[in-house]
């Protein structure tokens, strides 16, 4: 077999893509599992990660038992809350404390009568604060509610904004609805994206040297730098082809979220961030002797990488030091520009910067993982 010119080099390199792409299809076992990433994964965690209040317990202890007493109760309604166990004062504490409810909101008695008289009364809420984001909303949920039935019973407008000096008027851009299942169903697609394009590239390389396969490698007219491209376009179309179907059936089609910009810009934002994941991955390849040392080794890398992205906290409220760790991070830019990509309709003009951090962190992985690999398939 010829190894000189580029044409012959491209067919060695799509003969053995194709080679690792019919490996991947006949393992059933990977197969089913590539297939649940972007699927099943995809759906579970959009739907059960959730940053609103959906169905909180919330008890309610009525000393007042009066219209008002009772217009504030009604107004705990499904999907915020589940409907409001009545409770006695001396409840609250054992409730709180064995999880049967995370509000607790105690109306006091003559609560309308001191409100028609011209006083004000307190409404104490008890919060149990161990799930911390459903009670910090919860809790603002729950005062909102409050201050909008005694506004109703006062005979004043609902609309607590109305009796301001200033008329503060807010425009929600981008997802109107604020559905928290357009976003997490995204950032978990995002992310099974980085895992698969860590594990697959290395478990291809691992199962040659499980199977005994890389002597063969070694004598056949192919360069090292051929095989791992081989490897890495191989496993690239897989995740490639995987985020598609994850975008288009579970973010789009089952979560309903819109796709305001270009397909074909977050493929190419896709590819650029698995050539610096990939190249990663050959580089764990030659340090782990075997897959459970890669999953180890993947585990260690993945978990920093995927908190510190932003996709669960802004960069602003991080920390300066944790700040500077995540410009290191490739899935730090890959998760800025796949969300303004799909939510905002953003094109080049707006990121370029993105894609310039992940082609150098790209070709900077890339080499590393050609210089590693060179090494280790010169030492058999």
């Amino acid at each position: 077999m010829d190894r000189s010119g580029t044409g012959g080099a491209l067919g060695r390199i799509a003969r053995l893509g194709f080679k690792e792409i019919l490996s991947v299809v006949r393992d059933l076992g990977l197969l089913l599992f590539i297939v649940y990433a972007f699927t099943g994964d995809v759906q579970v965690a959009g739907e059960g990660i959730s940053l609103e209040v959906r169905n909180g317990a919330i008890a309610v202890v009525d000393e007042d038992d009066t219209p008002l007493s009772r217009s504030i109760i009604d107004g705990f309604q499904m999907p915020f809350f589940q409907p409001p166990q009545r409770i006695s004062y001396g409840e609250v504490a054992s409730g709180l404390d064995s999880g049967r409810f995370t509000f607790a909101v105690i109306l006091p008695k003559d609560l309308e009568a001191d409100l028609v008289a011209g006083r004000v009364p307190g409404i104490q809420v008890n919060v149990d604060a161990t799930a911390v984001t459903q009670a910090y909303v919860g809790a603002s949920y729950i005062q909102q509610i409050i201050l909008r039935k005694v506004a109703e019973h006062a005979g004043g407008s609902p609309d607590l904004t109305s009796s301001l000096p200033i008329d503060a008027r807010i425009r929600v851009l981008f997802n109107p609805n604020r559905t928290d299942t357009w976003y997490s169903g995204l950032t978990e697609l995002l992310q099974m994206v980085a895992v698969m394009s860590l594990l697959l590239p290395a478990i291809a390389l691992l199962r040659e040297k499980e199977h005994g396969t890389v002597e063969h490698l070694l004598v056949m007219p192919v360069s090292p730098a051929e095989i791992m491209l081989s490897k890495i376009l191989a496993n690239g179309v897989i995740v490639l082809v995987g985020s598609v179907i994850g975008l288009l059936l579970v973010v789009h089609g089952w979560f309903g979220a819109p796709i305001v910009g270009s397909v074909a810009l977050f493929l190419l934002v896709t590819a650029l961030f698995l050539v610096t994941t990939s190249g990663l991955s050959m580089v764990l390849a030659t340090i782990a002797s075997n897959v459970p040392q890669l999953g180890l080794l993947v585990a260690l890398v993945l978990s920093p990488m995927i908190f510190l992205s932003g996709a669960y906290t802004p960069a602003e409220s991080m920390p300066q030091a944790v700040r500077w760790l995540m410009v290191v991070s490739p899935l730090t830019y890959y998760v800025d520009a796949a969300t303004a990509i799909v939510f905002r309709g953003a094109g080049l003009s707006l990121l370029w910067r993105d894609l310039l951090a992940l082609a150098g962190s790209g070709i900077l992985f890339f080499a590393i993982a050609l210089v590693r690999f060179r090494k280790a398939m010169a030492g058999g």
